[in-house]
């Protein structure tokens, strides 16, 4: 049977997208809720506004329109329509659930009407065992008596009624006797007939209708507590399934724990069932309080005892709210994936669907309780998903099948679609079978997602294709870089990522760039034998985000020797194997590229032969090799040295009375002329001694505990810091001397927003003070090895061509790591000296550090050597302006940490990332993310501290006896490695963005460094 549903929009009831965005949805929700209860239906739209898509694809061309603006309402739509039979009426704003439309047919009379406000009855059928209690509920039905006064009798009126052929003639005669006009509202008809002792009756509908005026609305009405968002969606949901779920209160277990053991029992059976919370708390738009309490699996539903345990459990994880509800619902059979999608991103809330799922197991709560061990992320870009540009294909295997990615987002658009709300966060378990369930469904809260964004959904989509364009046209190489193609990365190289983060600042950005990656990389690389690739920049911005130039940097580390053909397929070979193991972009020196000449180099002659060297070319490429390994032998010293003419300069420039900016113009050409490239020089030097202790390992010829007791041997900066706090303790140091000594290092050393060590001294260096201990006497390899050792060294070192002198060879490892350590630690003073001369330039023009934070370099160069010629304050401003939209844009933008084709800023997977862990510790503490934290108020003794980046102005951690701590950024030689290293503190340096996020969400880890494996604890 067809059932005919009129939808009303009179020429004063608008469902237009802009006057009333919800609408469109409302309508959507409201047909479906009539299609799952009444089965086919007959929509006829009556209105003066353009038909409703959710209206179009059902009214099979049954549309009356009425004439212009103001000429009818509800009324005068309605006696428009050609309508002949029983028909159910409702405006377009309206919305109920599928319960009321089975109320609404089940009730007798010519005239029924829904009243939201009649009682206060419950969705889920007060423990009713039968399917319609389980489903969506059984809805009270009350006979009004006729009255004069229709509002006292209805109560309220929800805007769907049902009207006899009979009710519709009353209705004309209504108009034409003058009690009714036809710009009478729906409501107003129902009092009419109300006053003429024709009805209509009413049936309850609290809780389960609600008038559409905003976005919002209809999101608020279809979410509710997890079992009454479940319920609701239930019926009207195509694309995925919900498993039937049953609820009860607190109150009601307490009073009667054998009505709800039986009605589970009868309802379940014997399947094996999900006890889960349904908190009034939880799932709330303002907080999520997602895993703030207790579910139980694989509860037996006739197992009395084991039911009751678990409804126990659940209701003991709550706070005393008698009206908290217990969810009971079958569980998922044969689940082979699970996880959770957010359909905007949580930090920015910009359209991507972020699609968080386990491969390795069948539980479906890995990914919400931390404790899945093949977690995988993908990134989707919303629009991509409409136009089909997206490569959604996901492999699977024998075992396990492909995750259905574009299947589950399809049924993820449908929640969306359906609840009219794009801001949502759903849990979903996917069969065998490829049937996609749907385990909750909740708004993502205002605490995570920025409701007031700035950044528009089309600015985003526009930023990241003018970025996918950019791509295609830098796969054009320059002239003096060989390669077809090139991909690039956030961590490769000179890894912006962990020195300046994946969004930095436009002056942190520029001063990067001035300081290193525009120039001074290529630079050391040619004076140190490689190719010279100058004057192609290391970077490339991508919507506001920095990346490496991943063609360049192999170009780069090939020596000059060899020639253009051998160095094309070397730089092939070189972005194939990174293609291939994404995971390595943060250590492409050690396990892509070939920098240097290790004791080992054989072991490279398989993979450069299949490359498609010949013996010949591979032995030229090993001579190249040999020179390059002998330069970083022989100049290290003389590079050490260097380092004091910059701190010489230092003093000098900071007592010559100048102007501000233009002293910290000269601090920075200083900085980049005789700090940046001898610090460069003695970092390839450190890669280079790096590399060759390892490979003594490798040999044989040292052992790991060896080359760790060497590590630990140096005598860094950071070793120097904590003896000169140690000295302090003691009262051989005074704490100003030490201060000044320190006070440079800030935890963001490109910041200008991240405050110094001297602007903070007791949060920073005090606690270095307080916990010092007495150094423990340094490890000196050339007492600790015996004569058999130091022969095999001399060895591998006549072998590669370097002198057979053991000394001279600790002596450059010594020099070269503990130098690269120093000279950051002394060209840093520079670069702190000139931030603080552009602040005291900013205070000068009431322009703050936020503010100054946003303006290139460049520009204030500018400024320094006199123009504009127009206001500078206020050019100035204009400038923050700009730097504030790019860095708005820039974090708005989501992007994979390596761009190897177009289609990645579509569509990407966070990839899984192998850490460098520090020591074969075991250790458990609470998470104390560090990057927007006020260290002033930080207790972290005892914790395992989670920091972006492994950069050096975090040593002050160290002084607070933390237990442990992660790092999303950094390798095997980056400074907190070598930190960690130092002072045997457990650590897990550069997990990557997805796992990293994973652990921030934890409350407690457990940190197992020597089974590589960081768990919930």
């Amino acid at each position: 049977m067809v059932s005919d549903i009129a939808i009303l929009s009179g020429s004063e009831r608008s469902v237009s997208e802009d006057d009333t965005p919800g609408s469109d949805a409302a309508l959507e929700w409201t047909l479906s809720a009539f299609e799952a209860a009444l089965g086919d239906v007959r929509v006829c739209f009556v209105g003066a506004a353009s038909v409703p898509d959710a209206v179009e694809r059902r009214s099979d061309g049954a549309i009356s329109r009425v004439s212009g603006p103001g000429s009818t309402g509800d009324v005068g739509a309605l006696l428009s329509a050609p309508l002949t039979e029983t028909t159910y009426v409702c405006t377009a704003d309206a919305a109920v659930t599928p319960a009321v439309v089975d109320a609404l047919e089940a009730t007798a009379g010519d005239a029924v009407a829904v009243d939201p406000t009649a009682g206060e009855t419950r969705a889920d059928g007060d423990l009713a065992p039968a399917p319609s209690a389980a489903d969506h509920g059984v809805a009270t039905v009350e006979t009004a008596a006729p009255s004069t006064d229709a509002p006292e009798a209805l109560g309220a009126f929800a805007g769907v009624a049902k009207l006899s052929p009979e009710r519709l003639d009353d209705a004309r005669a209504l108009v034409d006797e003058g009690e009714l006009s036809e710009r009478d509202s729906l409501a107003a008809l129902c009092a009419a007939l109300s006053r003429r002792g024709r009805g209509p009756q009413s049936i309850d509908a609290s809780g389960r209708s609600a008038t559409i005026e905003t976005d919002d609305d209809l999101a608020r009405f279809v979410l509710g507590t997890k079992a009454e968002t479940l319920r609701r969606l239930r019926p009207i949901l195509d694309r995925s399934r919900i498993k039937r779920p049953f609820s009860f209160t607190v109150a009601e277990w307490e009073r009667s724990r054998d009505e709800v053991c039986d009605a589970v029992r009868a309802l379940f059976e014997d399947e094996p069932v999900i006890v889960r919370s349904s908190a009034r708390a939880e799932d709330g738009w303002e907080r999520s309080h997602a895993g703030q309490f207790e579910s139980v699996l694989d509860v037996p539903a006739n197992d009395r005892a084991q039911l009751v345990d678990a409804v126990d459990r659940v209701v003991a994880s709550y706070d005393g709210n008698p009206d908290d509800q217990v969810l009971v619902q079958g569980m998922v059979d044969d689940t082979v994936h699970s996880g959770v999608v957010t359909t905007r991103t949580l930090e920015s809330g910009s359209p991507y669907y972020v699609v968080n799922y386990d491969e390795g197991t069948s539980s479906t709560e890995s990914v919400t309780d931390g404790t899945g061990e093949e977690l995988r992320t993908t990134v989707v870009r919303k629009d991509a998903l409409d136009d089909g540009r997206a490569d959604l294909d996901r492999d699977g295997d024998s075992e396990t099948p492909a995750f259905p990615l574009e299947k589950l987002l399809e049924a993820v658009r449908e929640v969306e679609t359906t609840i009219g709300c794009d801001r949502l966060d759903i849990e979903f378990a996917v069969s065998r079978d490829d049937e996609i369930y749907v385990l909750q469904v909740r708004p993502i809260p205002a605490e995570s997602d920025d409701r007031d964004r700035s950044v528009a959904d089309g600015a985003v989509y526009d930023a990241a294709d003018a970025a996918r364009e950019s791509f295609a046209v830098l796969q054009s190489a320059p002239p003096q870089v060989v390669g077809d193609r090139t991909i690039f990365s956030v961590m490769t190289d000179w890894n912006p990522a962990e020195i300046v983060g994946r969004r930095p600042r436009a002056l942190a950005d520029s001063l990067y760039r001035f300081l290193i990656t525009d120039d001074v990389w290529a630079r050391q690389r040619a004076e140190y034998g490689y190719r010279d690739v100058r004057p192609h920049p290391l970077l490339k911005s991508f919507a506001g985000q920095p990346y490496v130039d991943v063609r360049a940097v192999c170009n780069s580390f090939i020596p000059a020797s060899v020639p253009n053909s051998v160095a094309a397929t070397l730089c092939e070979h070189y972005l194939s194997r990174l293609e291939r193991n994404p995971d390595l972009h943060d250590k492409v020196e050690f396990d892509v590229a070939i920098t240097c000449l290790s004791f080992d180099f054989d072991r490279h002659r398989n993979r450069l032969a299949t490359a498609g060297l010949s013996d010949d070319e591979i032995d030229r490429f090993r001579d190249g090799l040999r020179e390059i390994t002998r330069t970083a032998y022989d100049r290290t010293a003389a590079d050490y040295d260097r380092i004091d003419d910059l701190s010489e300069r230092y003093r000098s420039l900071v007592e010559a009375d100048l102007p501000p900016l233009r002293t910290a113009r000269l601090l920075l050409e200083d900085c980049r002329q005789y700090g940046t490239l001898t610090f460069a020089h003695l970092a390839r030097s450190a890669f280079v001694a790096v590399e060759l202790l390892r490979s003594l390992e490798r040999t044989g010829v040292l052992t790991a505990d060896q080359r760790t007791a060497f590590l630990e041997s140096l005598s860094t900066v950071a070793k120097e810091l904590d003896r000169d706090a140690a000295r302090v303790a003691s009262g051989d140091l005074e704490w100003d001397a030490f201060v000044e000594e320190y006070g440079h290092l800030r935890p963001g050393t490109y910041e200008i927003i991240s405050p110094s060590y001297g602007r903070r001294p007791d949060s920073y260096l005090r606690p270095l003070v307080d916990n010092a201990d007495e150094p423990e006497p340094g490890y000196d390899p050339l007492s600790e090895w015996d004569e058999a050792l130091i022969a095999d060294v001399e060895d591998e070192l006549a072998a590669i061509g370097l002198p057979a002198d053991v000394p001279a060879f600790v002596s450059f490892l010594k020099t070269a790591i503990e130098g690269r350590e120093y000279a950051k630690f002394v060209f840093s003073r520079n670069l702190s000296a000139a931030l603080e001369e552009i602040v005291a330039f900013g205070e000068e023009r009431g322009l703050s550090r936020e503010e100054l934070s946003h303006v290139p370099i460049s520009d204030l160069f500018r400024i320094a050597d006199g123009g504009p010629r127009t206001d500078a304050a206020a050019w100035l401003r204009s400038r923050v302006e700009d730097g504030r939209r790019t860095q708005e844009l820039a974090n708005a933008v989501e992007l994979p940490p390596l761009l190897t084709a177009e289609s990645d800023f579509l569509a990407f997977d966070r990839p899984a990332r192998d850490p460098t862990f520090v020591t074969d510790r075991t250790v458990s503490g609470e998470v104390v993310p560090i990057e927007d934290a006020d260290v002033t108020e930080l207790s972290l003794a005892g914790k395992i501290a989670i920091v972006p980046q492994a950069d050096p102005g975090y040593d002050w951690l160290f002084g607070h006896d933390i237990a442990g701590f992660v790092t999303m950024y950094g390798g095997v030689n980056s400074h907190m490695a070598v930190r960690a290293a130092e002072f045997s503190i457990p650590a897990a340096i550069g997990v990557g963005e997805s796992r990293y996020e994973d652990v921030r969400q934890l409350d407690r880890v457990e940190l197992d460094c020597g089974g590589m494996r960081i768990r919930n604890r």
